[in-house]
């Protein structure tokens, strides 16, 4: 056991420090849901789709590039920035918003 104290953090800062390593995880449980996603949303082509809790975009972008007219909020903006970085990005609106406030 380690005599190092542990420092806890806030959500958002927490998912703020994740993002620098957040899409290099392997992670069964992403892996999964990405399965999931790509079966069930297919054909969005012109649709207005919403990704809540957006992240790294994982999700909106691929959706937007295939045609749908995307939006990803998340209340992380380390997450967002990754996800702007990223290609296909400039096809989504990204929104920083903690959607437990107004």
């Amino acid at each position: 056991m380690s005599d190092d104290p542990v420092i806890a953090i806030g959500t958002r800062e927490g998912y703020d420090q994740w993002s620098a390593f957040y899409d290099q995880d392997d992670n069964l449980l992403i892996r999964l849901d990405h399965q999931e996603i790509d079966a069930r949303l297919r054909n969005l082509a012109g649709k207005r789709v919403l990704d809540v809790g957006c992240g790294t975009g994982r999700h909106a972008i691929p959706l937007a590039t295939s045609g749908a007219k995307g939006t990803g909020i998340d209340f992380s903006e380390g997450m967002l920035s990754l996800a702007r970085s990223k290609p296909g990005a400039s096809d989504v609106t990204w929104l920083c918003q903690d959607l437990a406030k107004a």
